[in-house]
């Protein structure tokens, strides 16, 4: 079976051994801030997080790219993924991935 593997953040991910896979647009999670505090002259703000906007419905056999913080909003999905181990350049730079990472709570479906 063929997975259909959307790209649902800002960049594109190269995986390294395979495809480079581009951007399909942006999922985000909407967020507010607050200034509470001030130090030296520099504001200290408290952000606090809301619900995850553009994601689109369930799709078979589809699985959708995001960041991980609208992984961990997402408990609820077993069609999330985020990018897994980092592989970086001999300057430190991330050039690529290995795989991809799925959050415990995400874990269930693909088990074919």
């Amino acid at each position: 079976m063929t997975i259909k593997i959307v790209n649902l953040t800002p960049h594109e991910i190269n995986i390294v051994g395979h495809d480079t896979i581009p951007s399909s647009g942006s999922v985000r999670v909407a967020e507010t801030s607050h200034v509470i505090d001030e130090i030296n002259g520099i504001d200290v703000i408290v952000k606090k997080f809301g619900k995850v906007e553009g994601m689109p419905e369930p799709q078979p056999d589809t699985v959708y790219v995001v960041s991980l913080m609208v992984a961990q909003q997402l408990t609820h999905r077993d069609d999330v993924l985020t990018v897994g181990e980092t592989v970086r350049n001999e300057a430190g730079q991330v050039v690529g991935a290995k795989n991809f990472s799925r959050l415990p709570q995400n874990y269930g479906r693909l088990e074919d």
